[in-house]
């Protein structure tokens, strides 16, 4: 963020509505003269609770065991709610996504009072088919005067401002771009050059092959090669988890290396393309393949229409990734030039 850009009394506009647009239109709106919106898909928004914790609150967070319980009550519901939507049967999926979608769209019609900027702002695709987020003012910030929601696709950006495909240009001082990040697009993932046995190029193996890595640490070809967060590592539900699954799982791949005296670890294709084709047969099951997710433009979908998330509970991913047999690696003891720093560097040069 450029801070020594000033809004004060400018004609400010921001393209997207996802995450950051969430926290940025309420934060700078009161600073801005006007501010426009450019909207392509409207986003699901959670309330969010924000009280101050204090009294019989705080002394239950600070009993240890009460703590404790608090934390596998809410493991529970995310394995049930997250995981279930990658693994569950798929009327059950559909009546729970059904049950949480009403609250939600009441809520968030509540706090709008235009009934077409209302409807606008409304989600019409399935709760969970892309990422939602949790604001108190966002919403309302589409009651003022001086904020306007631009729906009609961007055509192009001119010097004065933004031309839509209605042939409205909407003059603008300063252009925000809160338009995401990629993250299963082609080329962004590795997002340097990654380089194997014989010269095989990673990104470029996943252009090919489809997006694709043993429970989302090791693909064959790239021995020495561990990832925390490769396709297929994620399962829906905390970050925290899949991290600290994964790292166990490599740390049990290099430890049993470093036991047998090896000095290359690489994973057996046949074990890897069995993993794989699992993770294609339980995705098919995926709402995010269904029409509840028609438009929602959603990133969980990559450029080769997988999506990469490991369709297993948190469960599942815990025990895997921690008791998995060790020989489904290969180990040798010398290194060959896959990964000689004299080849790597060629590579990268």
């Amino acid at each position: 963020w450029d801070h020594d850009v000033a809004l004060a009394g400018k004609r400010v506009a921001v393209i997207g509505t996802g995450a950051t647009s969430l926290q940025l239109v309420p934060a700078i709106v009161d600073e801005s003269a006007h501010l426009t919106v450019f909207q392509r898909t409207p986003i699901w928004v959670f309330p969010k609770p924000d009280s101050e914790i204090h009294g019989i609150a705080r002394a239950v967070l600070e009993f240890g065991r009460l703590r404790s319980a608090l934390r596998a009550i809410g493991t529970i519901a995310t394995e049930i709610g997250m995981g279930g939507m990658l693994t569950g049967p798929r009327w059950m999926v559909d009546a729970t996504r059904k049950l949480a979608e009403a609250p939600v769209r009441a809520w968030m019609r509540s706090q709008v009072t235009d009934p077409a900027t209302r409807e606008k702002l409304i989600p019409h695709y399935g709760l969970g088919c892309k990422r939602p987020s949790m604001s108190n003012d966002y919403l309302k910030t589409f009651n003022r005067s001086d904020v306007s929601l631009v729906t009609e696709s961007i055509e192009r950006i001119t010097e004065t401002g933004v031309v839509t495909a209605d042939g409205v240009e909407h003059e603008v001082d300063v252009l925000i771009c809160a338009t995401g990040f990629k993250l299963w697009e082609r080329d962004s993932v590795p997002p340097f050059p990654v380089v194997g046995r014989g010269g095989l190029d990673a990104a470029e193996f996943w252009a090919v092959n489809r997006f694709q890595a043993y429970q989302g640490v090791s693909v064959p070809g790239f021995p020495n090669m561990f990832m925390i967060t490769g396709p297929y590592g994620f399962v829906l539900g905390s970050y925290l988890w899949m991290i600290e699954a994964t790292s166990a799982h490599l740390s049990r791949a290099i430890a049993e290396a470093k036991r047998r005296g090896a000095r290359q670890v690489e994973i057996r294709q046949e074990v890897h393309d069995e993993y794989f084709q699992k993770c294609l047969q339980r995705q098919a099951r995926n709402m995010l393949f269904t029409p509840t997710c028609a438009g929602s433009n959603t990133y969980y979908i990559d450029y080769h229409g997988d999506s990469p998330f490991r369709p297993t509970t948190h469960g599942e991913m815990y025990w895997q990734n921690r008791y998995y047999d060790l020989d489904v690696y290969r180990y040798r003891a010398g290194i060959d030039d896959a990964v000689q720093p004299a080849a790597a560097e060629k590579a990268a040069g």
